[in-house]
């Protein structure tokens, strides 16, 4: 729905976050080669679809924002073993 004559208020950061999150997946992966494959196959998807982007490190905007989120393993579930959730409810810097 259009916003007329309204000042609308920004996320704050939420990068500082994500990096937190997205270190503890790292060191999660490192000790599970294989989870490590899924998680990457699964990225790689994703971005081949279109659903995300790689930004350059040197790349920052106050406008862009950054999604945390982590992977989950099922060893017992045979038809997904793994899946990626999204915590679009996590506090930034503006609360």
């Amino acid at each position: 729905m259009p916003v007329q004559n309204e000042e609308l208020p920004t996320l704050g950061n939420s990068l500082i976050l994500a990096q937190k999150r997205l270190n503890q997946t790292i060191k999660k992966l490192d000790r599970n080669p294989y989870m490590h494959k899924l998680y990457c196959e699964f990225l790689e998807e994703y971005e081949s679809l279109g659903h995300m982007q790689r930004i350059p490190d040197n790349c920052y905007s106050p406008i862009n924002y950054s999604l945390p989120y982590h992977g989950v393993f099922k060893s017992q579930n045979n038809s997904t073993r793994h899946y990626v959730v999204f915590d679009g409810s996590v506090t930034t810097t503006s609360g």
